[in-house]
């Protein structure tokens, strides 16, 4: 497509003739058309639209729409590569055994009548919008009452209400857009058995030297009486005379 524009030029009063070539817009909406909307992958000959929108699978168009509900599009444009492509499989009944209180006692760090905090590792962490998204999962989750994101280590910290959402909840809303927490129960129980383990010790660090206190404190006014007679044995003239017989 070309097109010709003329002008005015107000220093040398001439008329200027410009001519621009421009793209053709039909094939640029195309091949814009051809890219997912959320993770950026070729949609190729599968994709699914939603308004003037393409995805490449179900699972990405379900993730623009739960932030798209909640006000949380900005996640697109924080980071150019910022959605991750989601696995479609369902998840209604792939969490259920975070209903299980041994398991939940295995995975929460925190836990009292009403509150609870947890710790997850989610390896898909990798740019600015990651962590502005997962620090605003309250929306999604209103049981979520904080969350913290380290970016180093690739972990986000979570603090939720236990009368308003539950553990399972909560991994399902960190599912929901695209970020699943890797959650091993054996290194989970070995996390925890490790940082009891180290509360015993110093628990009885703790007890050992209390007890080696309240020792010195009653001992040490004894052995100073002791030491205050051995002085003065020491300094009197029958001590000074054993000492020149042993010359």
């Amino acid at each position: 497509m070309t097109k010709i524009i003329l002008f005015n030029d107000k220093y040398h009063r001439d008329t200027i003739l410009v001519i621009i070539s421009l793209p053709n817009m039909s094939l640029v909406k195309d091949k814009i058309s051809s890219f997912c909307y959320h993770c950026g992958e070729n949609c190729n000959d599968n994709s699914v639209k939603l308004d003037d929108k393409s995805f490449c699978c179900e699972g990405c168009k379900a993730v623009f729409q739960i932030l798209d509900g909640h006000n949380l599009c900005e996640y697109y444009s924080i980071d150019g590569e910022a959605g991750l492509k989601v696995k479609e499989v369902p998840f209604e009944k792939r969490f259920d055994y975070l209903d299980d209180k041994d398991i939940i006692s295995k995975i929460v760090e925190f836990n009292n009548k009403n509150l609870s905090s947890v710790t997850f590792s989610i390896p898909e962490i990798h740019c600015s919008s990651c962590i502005w998204l997962l620090e605003r999962i309250n929306k999604v989750n209103p049981g979520v009452i904080n969350s913290r994101v380290d970016f180093l280590q690739k972990r986000v910290s979570i603090l939720f209400d236990n009368e308003i959402t539950t553990l399972k909840e909560v991994v399902k809303s960190l599912v929901s857009v695209g970020y699943e927490p890797n959650i091993n129960l054996d290194t989970e129980f070995k996390k925890k058995s490790s940082g009891k383990n180290f509360r015993d010790l110093y628990a009885r660090i703790g007890v050992a030297g209390f007890c080696l206190g309240k020792l010195f404190y009653t001992v040490t006014p004894v052995l100073w009486i002791h030491w205050q007679d051995l002085y003065s044995f020491f300094l009197s003239e029958s001590c000074f005379k054993a000492r020149l017989m042993n010359q």
